[in-house]
This record gives C-alpha cells, sequence and structure tokens, in this order.
C-alpha cells in the first residue's frame, strides 16, 4: 500500500526533489544506475504507506513494515486527539484540576495493579537457554515504572496544592450562583412593583420569605448533588 503525499525538499545527496510521475513525494532513495554526467538519479517510486521508500528500497523489509505501521497508529491517534480537542474546546482550570486528580487515580491503581502481578510471580528472574541468559521478568520491570511514575505524578500535583486551588474555584463559582439569584429574586420584585405592586406594603414580608427560602433551596440543591 502506497501513500501520496506532497514532494518534499530537495534531498541533500542528489540536489533533486523526489517526485513520482503523479506528481507526489516519491521514494527517498536513488537508482542503482547514475544518468551520463554521473550524478544519482531519485527514485520515482511510490512510498510504502508510513515509509520514506518504496517495496525496491527496504519497505517490503518486515521490521521496516513494522515501524511504519507504529508510525501509521500514531498519526492516526494524533489526529483522533486533534479532532476530539476540537470538538470538545478550551477546558476550564477547574476542568484541568478536575483531570489531574483523575490522573493520580489512574497511575496509583497501574502501580497496584503491578505490585499484584509481582505479588504473584513464583520467581522474579527467569533463565532461558544457554549461559548467561538470566533475566529480570518484565512484570518486575513494570511495576517498578509504574512506581517512579507514580512518584513524580503524585509530587507534582502535591506541589499544586490542587485542594487548595480547587476550593477558591469552588467558592468563587458559588458566590457567582448566588450573587445571581439575588440579582433575579431583586430583578422579580421590582418588575412586580413595577405592575402595581404597593411596595411599602410587601417589601419587608417579601425580604423575610426570600431569606429564608433562597437558602433552604441551595441547601437542598447541595446536599442532591452530593448524594
Amino acid at each position: 500500500m502506497t501513500g501520496a503525499r506532497r514532494p518534499g525538499p530537495q534531498c541533500d545527496r542528489c540536489g533533486r526533489i523526489h517526485i513520482t510521475r503523479d506528481g507526489n513525494a516519491a521514494c527517498a532513495k536513488h537508482r542503482t544506475k547514475r544518468d551520463e554526467d554521473g550524478n544519482l538519479v531519485p527514485c520515482s517510486n511510490n512510498p510504502v504507506l508510513g515509509c520514506d521508500t518504496c517495496h525496491r528500497h527496504g519497505a517490503a523489509a518486515p521490521q521496516v513494515r513494522a515501524a511504519a505501521q507504529r508510525r501509521q497508529d500514531l498519526e492516526a491517534v494524533e489526529q483522533r486527539a486533534r479532532t476530539l480537542v476540537d470538538a470538545r474546546g478550551p477546558m476550564t482550570l477547574a476542568e484541568v484540576y478536575e483531570r489531574l486528580i483523575h490522573l493520580a487515580g489512574l497511575v496509583t491503581t497501574w502501580q497496584d495493579f503491578m505490585v499484584e502481578r509481582v505479588d504473584a510471580l513464583k520467581a522474579l528472574r527467569y533463565e532461558a537457554s544457554g549461559p548467561g541468559t538470566e533475566q529480570l521478568r518484565s512484570e518486575v520491570a513494570l511495576m517498578e515504572r509504574a512506581m517512579d511514575r507514580t512518584l513524580r505524578v503524585l509530587e507534582s500535583i502535591a506541589r499544586l496544592d490542587l485542594d487548595t486551588r480547587k476550593a477558591k474555584i469552588d467558592q468563587a463559582q458559588a458566590d457567582i450562583v448566588v450573587s445571581l439569584i439575588w440579582r433575579i429574586v431583586d430583578g422579580l420584585f421590582a418588575e412586580m412593583v413595577a405592575t402595581g405592586l404597593d411596595r411599602e406594603l410587601y417589601e419587608a414580608d417579601w425580604a423575610r420569605a426570600v431569606g429564608k427560602v433562597v437558602p433552604r433551596e441551595i441547601q437542598r440543591i447541595l446536599q442532591e448533588h452530593q448524594q
């Protein structure tokens, strides 16, 4: 399978642009036979998808095909990530803190999982055939890596003091909501007065009712959210 791409810059070796007959980027290698002036001649074959070379110049080798597949998979993941970011839009600071806390939980869970795997092993090392082949099991290496990563993530999050920062954000958001509620209530009363309600007669009763109902309903909403 070949991948059509735009031609790149001039080749450092031959000084030419490697281009196919269709005008796409060609294989990065050169033909075996030089031109009549003794100059290198660019290969005009299509490169294999994920590679810079064609089948004739090494892209058919298993290790090259495997590397090309890894590059394709990585490009697909990066493209998917860009699509999700564009669709989601920017994150708020509170969401960033939430994600960091969630990340801490993930790395800790992975570490616990690897510790369980290592604890279940009957031996931490194994031997293949032949002398000098004793090796540490991959589970142990993964556990050590998980522990190191967990430590670095938790240290970074601890330095951010997320609990304090998040509490300040939550408090600021709560203050905005409460302020909005009071503005709505005051606006409703003003509209009622504008339609003929006697302000002097009802203002005191209105204030008492609002002072009782608003805190009560806010408390109910908070309790429902915590359940």
